[in-house]
């Protein structure tokens, strides 16, 4: 949002709860949170996270149901409409990118109410309701997220007073002190626990030899991205929103240099960053797998983007175009180009998809082209054209998109479909699940004392910020990254870039 749209200004000569509802009218008719259609739902649609797949949501529920994981109980009348309406008011004018600690806030604060037999009343709350919402918040939540509710309080209480819902003497102050966190930049605590949290030296082995091993699709894409974030401290929402032509040759003071360009976040503008020299090579390398892997996807956004109503043929089923009806054969070749998964492909239209079957004859059945065609369009990301949270990037113009199930171990690609690469696809790689090993123990590495490797990727990005800028030293050692058979070279090198204990 590049401007307040919202302005209320509470008339004097009203009462409180006037005022409010001159509030409520005028934030039901928002664009806000889309509340022109969603006031009147308890759960809201929100928007995308960068770099996720999946959708924020608002749920309108009580303090008691929230702490059991329940959408229900909704919060009461008339605190549940002053609740929306603030809400979408306070994030035109004081916006935030999640919303998890400012709807606890609500939601303390209305049991606050409840518990002073205030009702479920807005213009009841006062100094002695907002120290019990506090108070419920240090005993709902771990420290430093009672703080944080604690500071939306703050927020909505001086909120409510400027806009003449309540009456305070003075502003109000939660009195939490702040709590020692081990995220703090500062405290020795603090830096002491950023260590503990660095890739050991064998996950950095086992990545750089995964990142030379792999062949697998889901693989190769996790090895890929985790290399371009040790060439640069970027997040992983970042990366996963480069585009296609994101390598920049120097030119004038930068020549001979690699810059790559990165999407911005958390209030930073894209930017191009120069890559230290001795990592360009395993930047282009990276970039030039990413955009092999990913090409078959491109070329389906492509597609899609110019024909979004039309359902993409390959060429192995180009005689399937114009046939009325489809056989569960016709289906198999035209999702994942093998006639022989009928089995697949009948589950996939009666059962996944639910489509109505024509009858052929006695044994056999067909479905209708344009039911396929539609439940297939109906696979495309909600937000296509664009990469679901980031409504500037087309999916024609991301390196990460890859075919639908292509990062599937046990599935088969759709020839037909493509899929955003998110954060959660490439987390889950690094985890062990009843399914599926993790990447390390598949491909055999494990921490030099024999245990699982724990890893996650904003682990690279805590790496390369203490030793490229904190200690002004490289992370990677020269020729990590680089194809070599001499891993006990690789190990000895590693070592001396790896902060040792106490």
């Amino acid at each position: 949002m590049t401007g307040n749209v919202l302005h209320f200004t509470p008339r004097a000569e009203l009462e409180p709860e006037a005022n409010l509802q001159a509030l409520i009218e005028l934030c039901r008719q928002s664009e806000v949170f889309d509340a022109r259609r969603q006031f009147d739902c308890d759960t809201w649609v929100a928007n995308r996270l960068k770099g996720h797949n999946t959708l924020q949501r608002l749920i309108f529920s009580t303090l008691e149901a929230a702490g059991t994981n329940l959408p229900e109980p909704s919060m009461a009348q008339p605190f549940l409409d002053f609740a929306k309406a603030a809400i979408i008011y306070l994030q035109d004018t004081r916006p935030v990118v999640s919303y998890g600690q400012r709807l606890s806030a609500f939601r303390c604060l209305e049991a606050a109410l409840l518990a002073w037999n205030k009702g479920a009343t807005p213009t009841a709350v006062n100094p002695e309701v907002l120290d019990m919402a506090v108070e419920l918040a240090r005993k709902q939540y771990v420290p430093g997220t009672a703080y944080r509710v604690a500071g939306q309080l703050r927020i909505i209480s001086e909120f409510m007073r400027a806009k003449r819902f309540i009456t305070l003497r003075q502003p109000w102050e939660h009195g939490l002190k702040k709590p020692k966190e081990t995220g703090s930049r500062i405290s020795k605590e603090a830096l002491a626990a950023r260590e503990t949290k660095l890739p050991s030296a064998a996950t950095l082995r086992a990545l750089a030899g995964i990142f030379h091993s792999a062949t697998e699709i889901g693989d190769v894409v996790v090895s890929s991205y985790c290399a371009l974030m040790l060439c640069a401290p970027e997040r992983v929402n970042e990366a996963l929103r480069m585009r296609r032509n994101c390598i920049v040759e120097g030119e004038g003071e930068f020549r001979g240099r690699l810059g790559l360009r990165w999407a911005g976040s958390k209030g930073f503008d894209n930017t191009t960053k120069w890559l230290p020299t001795e990592m360009a090579p395993i930047a282009r390398e990276a970039i030039g797998r990413l955009l092999k892997i990913s090409a078959p996807a491109h070329e389906l956004a492509n597609w899609y983007t110019a024909n979004p109503k039309k359902l993409f043929i390959h060429a192995g089923a180009r005689h399937l175009k114009g046939r009325e009806l489809l056989t569960t054969r016709d289906i198999a070749l035209l999702l994942w180009g093998d006639e022989e998964l009928l089995a697949t492909a009948a589950i996939w239209a009666k059962t996944t998809k639910k489509l109505d079957c024509v009858r052929l004859d006695s044994s056999r059945v067909a479905y209708r082209f344009s039911d396929v065609e539609r439940v297939v369009l109906d696979m495309l990301p909600d937000t296509f054209p664009y990469v679901p949270g980031d409504p500037t990037l087309l999916c024609e113009e991301s390196i990460a998109v890859t075919r639908a199930n292509d990062m599937s171990r046990v599935k088969g690609a759709y020839l037909c479909m493509f899929k955003c690469v998110s954060y959660a696809a490439l987390n889950s790689r690094f985890c062990t699940s009843r399914d599926s090993p993790s990447v390390f123990e598949r491909f055999g590495y494990t921490e030099d004392d024999g245990s699982q490797i724990d890893f996650r990727t904003h682990a690279l990005r805590r790496a390369c910020q203490i030793f490229c800028v904190e200690r002004g030293h490289e992370i990677i050692p020269k020729g990590l990254f680089h194809d070599r058979s001499d891993d006990h070279q690789k190990a000895q090198e590693t070592e001396s870039c790896v902060p040792v204990p106490g």
